[in-house]
């Protein structure tokens, strides 16, 4: 199983668990002055956003990855929008932090200056038990804006724009794509 299928996987069982602003998202709650988190999202933390989420879903020779669909300003709506302040804090202190200890780990380079691998390697140590839920924040909203844009509604997922009855029992081939509709 490569990366993208388990992250696929992933999506599928987070039904099982707590989505930030998601509740509140899906009951249409908007919140009433959204200016203050707006300003948290600097022109720094959205880079270090993109490279982050391009961490998490990379482009690969199949699809774009999480920067070309553009997760970062995904992010910036759903977390002005409709993150309660609390899970604001949580979320505004991840990516900070995950480059602080990118720069203790690394010689005081930052995470936006580490190799591809090394940036893996690095947000790995994030997946160990107890979970950091400023980092499940991240990789939920990454997981979410991505399978929910169009490159990974059209290019990540087999697509087909104008789908036929439907067959529940249709046999699917080793390493064929999920359907996204």
């Amino acid at each position: 199983m490569n990366r993208r299928d388990a992250l696929k996987s992933l999506l599928a069982l987070s039904g099982s668990v707590t989505v930030f602003g998601a509740e509140r998202f899906l009951a249409g709650e908007v919140n009433a002055d959204p200016t203050a988190a707006a300003a948290e999202f600097t022109p720094k933390l959205l880079a270090l956003l993109d490279e982050i989420t391009e961490t998490i879903i990379p482009t690969t020779p199949d699809s774009g990855g999480a920067k070309a669909a553009g997760i970062a300003a995904f992010m910036q709506e759903i977390v002005t929008d409709h993150y309660s302040a609390e899970e604001q804090a949580i979320f505004f202190a991840a990516a900070p932090a995950i480059d602080a200890a990118a720069q203790t780990a690394h010689a005081g380079r930052s995470f936006i200056e580490l190799t591809a691998a090394e940036r893996e390697a690095h947000l790995l140590t994030y997946e160990a038990a107890p979970p950091d839920p400023g980092y499940q924040a991240l990789k939920q909203l990454t997981i979410w804006g991505y399978f929910t844009s169009e490159i990974g509604q059209t290019e990540a997922l087999a697509y087909d724009p104008v789908p036929g009855e439907f067959r529940g029992d249709v046999p699917l081939k080793l390493g064929q794509k999920a359907w996204s509709q």
